[in-house]
């Protein structure tokens, strides 16, 4: 297992070269990188400009957000996944080993059960291109909002595991986000009951406490430790003790929280990841903070230029 940097839900924005710069003085052994950004500057200025600071860079890519709606309508996705061959050189050439696609909770006119087979279907269909690359495919389910809309996606855990499962591609599994496990109901216990090996990564953060379920604010993420019923340090222990080897971030809204800039934001992060690996989060003086009202929707992944 190893210290990722993920800007993914922390509400802040970052250019590429100061984000490794960041990961380089602070220890952490990853990143993530904007492809969707990537792709831009490679179709300009082409693929060695795309990708001069992380092959210049002594820190692996551990993840990157797959810039595709896999809920678009047919023409659109068709247009998004005309890339995946540019992705898939890009990943190639920085070593990416993983990606990430964000499944949406909701679909404006599918039924469940049809658009679980829309997914189902273009998943697979771009999942051997990046397997070809090294590339494996994490899977996050969201959590929360109103289970009574008829058009309600995957938002839970079992669901997000049949997904998979009917993907039936090696390099398909699924992120563990600790904030969205909790939200959905996920004990600690059935966690442990999951195939390490379909487990990507790990993402880190906690709801408020005495949330609601159906009208829970995804934007409210705070730091581990911070709801009562936290399954951070669990799964965090589970996975050490189970010699997980892929990356772990959080991806709490410290900033929100302290109102800190860049590098002090970054060291704290480092320091609770450090804590966390050794058992000892919760000891310091320093309590998680509330998120302030206006805090950045998570969904909303912060644009990262160089």
């Amino acid at each position: 297992m190893y210290k990722s940097l993920c800007t993914d839900g922390l509400g802040v924005s970052i250019r590429q070269n100061e984000l490794i710069e960041f990961a380089l003085t602070f220890g952490y052994k990853g990143i993530e990188i904007d492809m969707e950004d990537m792709v831009g500057r490679a179709e300009k200025m082409g693929d060695e400009f795309a990708t001069q600071f992380v092959n210049a860079a002594n820190v692996d890519i551990s993840t990157f957000e797959l810039p595709i709606d896999f809920s678009a309508a047919d023409e659109e996705f068709t247009v998004q996944a005309a890339k995946i061959d540019k992705i898939c050189e890009l990943a190639k050439s920085i070593g990416a080993k993983h990606c990430y696609i964000k499944v949406k909770s909701t679909h404006p006119s599918l039924q469940y059960q049809e658009n679980f087979e829309k997914h189902r279907e273009r998943i697979a269909g771009i999942a051997d291109k990046l397997e070809a690359v090294g590339t494996k495919i994490g899977l996050q389910f969201m959590a929360g909002g109103s289970a009574g809309d008829d058009m309600r996606f995957v938002h839970q855990p079992d669901e997000m595991l049949a997904l998979v499962k009917s993907v039936g591609h090696n390099n398909v599994g699924f992120v563990l986000d600790t904030w969205n496990w909790l939200v959905a109901g996920g004990t600690a216990s059935e966690m442990k009951e999951l195939d390490l090996s379909q487990v990507f990564e790990i993402r880190m953060a906690d709801p408020v406490d005495g949330f609601d379920p159906a009208n829970i604010d995804r934007s409210k993420r705070l730091e581990p430790g911070a709801n009562s019923s936290s399954l951070c340090q669990p799964a965090l222990d589970w996975l050490v003790e189970s010699n997980f080897e892929g990356p772990v971030a959080l991806t709490a809204q410290v900033a929100k929280q302290s109102g800190n800039a860049g590098d002090i934001l970054f060291q704290r992060i480092a320091k609770v990841l450090d804590q966390m690996l050794e058992g000892k989060h919760g000891q310091t003086e320093e309590a998680p903070a509330e998120v302030s009202d206006d805090a950045e929707a998570s969904e909303e992944k912060p644009v990262a230029t160089s």
